[in-house]
């Protein structure tokens, strides 16, 4: 579930005592994958089961995470669905390994489970991070994509490439047709 594991955080102080904090902080809840995109894609298992997103309820009670699951019950249904309908540029890395899926060895979900992986920034999967392509045939407005191979989620704004266009995009800059074309073509 939400483990230093989980994340690769130093053990500077005790693996409970920083499970316990990431279990509490309030932004942990928008972190769980949506049950409507992940659909019935198994997110979780254990021997006497396969979970999927739409099971996170169940899995928060199992595991006795009744303050996360408080969390999660305020803001699951605080999430827009589908294109934005305005003009999206999204930059995304991929093919570094991501936690997909985690294997418990008992069904209480006690212990460090075994963590699948795909590609992903390293902290998104990239079935959570291509959401943004499924928007082109959703809106009228245009939607560039543009992912970078090897580059993780905080790495992403090391390249300066992309900084410098975000910086564009963002004072209304964007002018060159080659910048354009490139993010057209992902």
């Amino acid at each position: 579930m939400v483990t230093p594991t989980t994340y690769s955080l130093p053990q500077i102080v005790g693996k409970e005592l920083i499970t316990d904090v990431l279990r509490t902080l309030g932004g942990i809840a928008w972190l769980f994958p949506d049950a409507e995109y992940w659909g019935k894609d198994v997110i979780m298992t254990t021997p006497a089961a396969n979970y999927t997103a739409q099971d996170i309820p169940t899995i928060l009670t199992k595991a006795n995470l009744l303050g996360p699951l408080e969390l999660y019950k305020g803001v699951r249904n605080l999430t827009v669905r589908g294109a934005p309908n305005v003009t999206v540029f999204c930059y995304y890395g991929q093919d570094v390994d991501t936690a997909n899926y985690f294997v418990y060895n008992n069904d209480q979900f006690q212990g460090d489970p075994e963590v699948k992986s795909s590609s992903g920034d390293g902290s998104v999967p990239l079935h959570s991070l291509e959401v943004c392509k499924s928007w082109k045939a959703q809106q009228t407005r245009p939607v560039y994509v543009k992912s970078m191979t090897n580059v993780t989620h905080q790495g992403i704004l090391h390249e300066k490439h992309i900084v410098q266009q975000i910086v564009s995009i963002a004072t209304g800059n964007v002018t060159t047709a080659e910048f354009m074309y490139d993010q057209r073509e992902q």
